[in-house]
């Protein structure tokens, strides 16, 4: 089998794994939104949730998956085993021991932290908030070191365990939900999450100690070549992976004093955001990214163009196709997907409008993301940090600005405006600095791709008086047409590729083949 085709098998694996648990996670918010609609008792949740996981960020956690991923591979290309474990040890226990002080000592001050933060909430709503970002704050320990656990699977070309175990966690919030809210309101999902992520850390912990890594639970030598490497490689992005999550914290503050619910009707349009990069990119990157990182290792620099040429089309093939859909149906997508119980019509107008904007980014996002997974595997992280300070601070001054001028709506316009600046800087800085290429002559078929996409949108928009629902037209029947319209849709779309002698939607179904038979 072809290098290309294994990559897909690979992705179509992963992208197995990450639709299971989108759809629970979907279940989870649709279950979230049925009981507790969008206000108050969210909003804590939302903000809770989210105190913990910027401290993540801003500690360098989230860096162990990138750079971990791609110093194992480069470890694995070279056939370097004999020090794996150690240094996968002493990160391992270095982070364990980091995140376990930061933990108890914030959990033992959250009430403090959360003065510091200029939200503007009643006292009830105050004591939520503590209560739960100290039920949630171990997070930073388990949610943090699953990553790094995953990465290092990864590495070994292993995706179905950190998938699974991702599904672990998503039934066990949905499980809290359904048996506890009655008793314990908006708590139960805090206690679900929170034991969720405990769950599937703990999985992918018992399969990695059973594998060829043995842990070693007093291995602590920080001053191993690899490990410093890791530090030094990694520090740089620290800065601007925190600065990344403190400008979204800053933008739900600026919800959270403009109207109650703001910070609701971001998280839940945001999660739509995060489902379609997760379901039509991730899966992708996931399985390239170790190839960034052996091609770079191998000075393979004709591998590595040839990597990056075949991800990018496949990503945006995808990408494309479902924007132009969102863009088109997003009120009916919130409608469908929400609209139920304590979730009114007005909530699901203001949040569909926030999704209209922030899919009007999400190509952009995309590439964003895809320019990244490329400057990690090859291990270009000062770049990278340059590029993200610079970005984020524009978001910054971006949401002050727009948000006084269209409210909420500035918010969401920010994150496209941001999403779009950050692509093209990381795109020119790529091109005159790293590998050099004709837009011309290597961007033909993204042309196409787009070209193709911008016929769909038209035709989406002729189709979009057929699903124009009223008062008595039903969620499902509504679901239903959607349905029906994406697929057609999606038929038309490959077509147009295929006359286009774009033969991308080939090799995938070539390597869902494969993969249903179980053919390696």
């Amino acid at each position: 089998m072809s290098t290309k085709s294994k990559i897909l098998q690979s992705g179509l694996l992963v992208f197995s794994l990450v639709l299971g648990m989108k759809a629970l996670a979907a279940v989870r918010d649709l279950i979230l939104a049925y009981k507790f609609g969008q206000g108050a008792l969210t909003d804590a949740y939302f903000i809770a949730f989210h105190i913990p996981h910027t401290l993540m960020y801003v500690m360098g956690i989230t860096l162990l998956r990138g750079m971990s991923s791609s110093i194992f591979s480069e470890s694995i290309a070279k056939k370097q085993y004999d020090n794996l474990s150690v240094i996968f040890s002493t990160i391992f226990n270095a982070a364990f021991i980091v995140t376990a002080v930061i933990s108890i000592i914030c959990v033992w001050q959250m009430p403090a932290i959360i003065r510091l933060l200029p939200f503007t909430f009643q006292e009830a709503s105050f004591e939520m908030i503590v209560l739960m970002g100290r039920i949630l704050f171990p997070l930073i320990i388990t949610l943090g070191l699953s990553d790094y656990l995953g990465a290092t699977l990864n590495a070994f070309r292993n995706f179905f365990l950190p998938g699974f175990s991702m599904i672990a966690a998503n039934i066990c919030m949905i499980l809290s939900l359904i048996y506890f809210a009655d008793k314990l309101s908006i708590l139960s999902l805090a206690y679900g999450t929170a034991a969720g992520f405990i769950l599937a850390c703990a999985i992918q912990f018992v399969f990695i100690v059973r594998s060829k890594i043995h842990y070693k639970f007093n291995s602590f030598n920080l001053n191993l070549p690899p490990v410093r490497s890791f530090l030094r490689k990694s520090m740089p992005l620290l800065l601007v992976t925190g600065f990344g999550q403190i400008t979204m914290l800053i933008g739900y503050i600026i919800a959270l004093n403009i109207e109650e619910g703001m910070v609701s009707a971001l998280s839940y349009a945001g999660k739509i955001n995060d489902i379609s990069l997760s379901l039509f990119v991730l899966p992708l990157l996931t399985v390239l990214l170790p190839e960034f990182a052996r091609d770079k290792a191998a000075n393979n620099i004709d591998a590595l163009k040839s990597h990056i040429r075949f991800g990018a089309e496949v990503i945006a093939s995808i990408i494309v196709l479902w924007a132009a859909f969102l863009i088109v149906f997003h009120r009916e997508i919130i409608m469908v997907y929400l609209q139920r119980g304590e979730f009114s019509a007005s909530d699901a107008y203001l949040t569909g409008k926030i999704l209209l904007i922030y899919m009007i980014g999400l190509c952009f996002l995309a590439g964003n993301l895809f320019l990244k997974f490329i400057y990690l595997g090859m291990q270009k992280t000062e770049a990278l940090t340059i590029i993200g300070v610079i970005t984020y601070t524009i978001n910054i001054l971006l949401l002050f600005v727009l948000s006084k001028i269209y409210g909420v709506y500035g918010l969401a316009w920010a994150a496209s405006i941001t999403a779009f600046i950050y692509c093209l800087l990381l795109l020119i800085t790529f091109k005159t600095k790293y590998i050099q290429f004709s837009l011309l002559r290597h961007g033909r078929n993204l042309m196409k791709i787009i070209g193709a996409g911008i016929i769909i949108f038209l035709l989406f928009n002729l189709a979009r008086s057929v699903v124009i629902t009223d008062t008595e037209t039903t969620t499902v029947i509504t679901a239903l047409k959607l349905m029906l319209i994406g697929i057609f849709g999606g038929i038309i779309y490959m077509g147009m590729l295929h006359f286009f002698r774009i033969f991308l939607f080939d090799e995938i179904f070539t390597g869902i083949k494969r993969y249903i038979h179980g053919q390696n």
